[in-house]
């Protein structure tokens, strides 16, 4: 049997979803797949027909999402057939679910509705599809779970003195850990991914601010990110600092390895003191086309065209604007 390649398969696969129902993001319910019957169009796959096979993946790819756990199984098939094919439409269909997903997350009109980690995962998946959602909060609980440690058992970050919840995180993330800026790579697009900087520990200013945010939210801690321009930085919101505690704001430069900055350090930085826009907690919104817009120029001067197009749609669904791809990175 003479093989398809696998660029033939998978421009296949990407012109029938071009056209399919998938693209709606209604689950296919009226097929009435059963495991019995997504089993048996996997067999298809490597029917000596081919047009019995094509037919089958067809169909695989109109069932969608409930066929994906017997598909990836089917990728390590011993057949060159059917691991080829089930290979093709696993990734063919998962880039189309990341797409709907990002599309809901795009639309939602209420901005603290909008889950920035999960934004933050689909921008992951930009640069390796695999990224794992559920590791990455593994990750995060675990890192979570040991500032609160260092806290101390019964100790609530809401009502805790404020320094002390700084230096935890601090400790913790910076220190144990020692997480960093990327200063030898700066422009590889991995580090504006979530789950490439939990795994090497180093990535831009806002990706290093929202590991702080992310474990600071999970033990209730008020951290929020700031956008200072080119250096992006969270701070611990004096605002809603517990009663008893100065209202003061505690800037954290990631980045700089975890650094507090004084009211001086700000001034030095910015060449000025910091006025209220820049310690204006970013939005979500925001947030995400901050790091889509990092994410695409370092796409672009590497000549992915590909995935820069695709960051730039994600983007543009965020935050709609005439903006064409060739901007310079803009950010951090």
């Amino acid at each position: 049997m003479a093989y398809p390649s696998r660029t033939a398969v998978l421009a296949i696969l990407l012109a029938m979803l071009c056209t399919a129902d998938l693209a709606s993001g209604d689950e296919p319910a009226k097929l009435g797949s059963t495991p019995q019957q997504i089993d048996q169009l996997i067999r298809k796959l490597d029917n000596e027909s081919f047009r019995a096979r094509e037919a089958a993946q067809s169909k695989l790819l109109a069932i969608g999402s409930p066929a994906l756990p017997a598909l990836k199984a089917a990728a390590g098939s011993k057949s060159p057939e059917v691991r080829l094919r089930a290979r093709a439409i696993v990734a063919a269909l998962q880039r189309v679910m990341v797409q709907q997903a990002f599309t809901r997350l795009a639309r939602q009109t209420d901005d603290a509705k909008i889950d920035l980690e999960e934004g933050m995962w689909l921008i992951a998946t930009l640069v390796d599809p695999a990224a794992d959602r559920q590791k990455i909060d593994k990750q995060l609980d675990r890192l979570a779970a040991r500032v609160q440690a260092r806290l101390g058992k019964g100790v609530d970050a809401k009502t805790a003195d404020p320094k002390k919840v700084v230096a935890a995180l601090r400790q913790v993330i910076f220190i144990e850990e020692k997480f960093t800026g990327n200063i030898d790579d700066y422009d590889h697009p991995d580090n504006s991914s979530i789950d490439k900087v939990l795994a090497t520990k180093k990535g831009l200013p806002i990706l290093l601010s929202h590991v702080v945010v992310s474990v600071a939210e999970r033990i209730g801690a008020p951290v929020v990110g700031i956008p200072i321009p080119v250096r992006y930085m969270v701070k611990y919101d004096g605002r809603r600092a517990p009663g008893g505690f100065a209202k003061q704001d505690i800037i954290i430069d990631g980045y700089g390895g975890g650094r507090v900055m004084s009211k001086e350090d700000m001034k030095k930085y910015l060449g000025e003191g910091p006025d209220d826009f820049y310690l204006t907690p970013s939005t979500h919104r925001a947030t995400l086309v901050r790091m889509l817009s990092n994410l695409l120029a370092d796409f672009e001067a590497l000549g992915k065209t590909n995935q820069a197009k695709r960051a730039f749609r994600y983007r543009h669904e965020l935050q709609p604007s005439p903006t064409e791809p060739g901007v310079r990175k803009p950010f951090d």
